[in-house]
């Protein structure tokens, strides 16, 4: 019984984890999230790696709509600034007009 009990905190430990955004999800393949940025307290921009592109994502209670792509950038993604970010978004936004 106590064995059980163990694996059952485990198994809900990991599932806490992964529904926090803590522990990664299983897969490795390429799909990345970069990096996001909130907008609201259900709105956000978010940028995915997707092979060798960048795609910038808005994200938001309605459902996900994109907004732009770029060729990936030379930084891995622990080196990304944040304020890349801004310089992204207005590359894309320049784009955009």
């Amino acid at each position: 019984m106590a064995l059980l009990l163990v694996l059952g905190l485990i198994g809900a430990a990991l599932w806490v984890l992964r529904r926090t955004g803590i522990a990664p999800r299983g897969g490795g393949g390429q799909l990345r999230v970069v990096t996001q940025l909130a907008l609201g307290p259900r709105e956000r921009v978010v940028i995915v790696e997707v092979g060798e592109r960048w795609w910038l994502l808005g994200v938001g209670a309605g459902g996900i709509t994109r907004l732009g792509s770029v060729p990936k950038g030379e930084a891995s993604a622990s080196e990304v600034p944040v304020a890349s970010f801004g310089a992204l978004f207005e590359k894309l936004r320049g784009r955009a007009r």
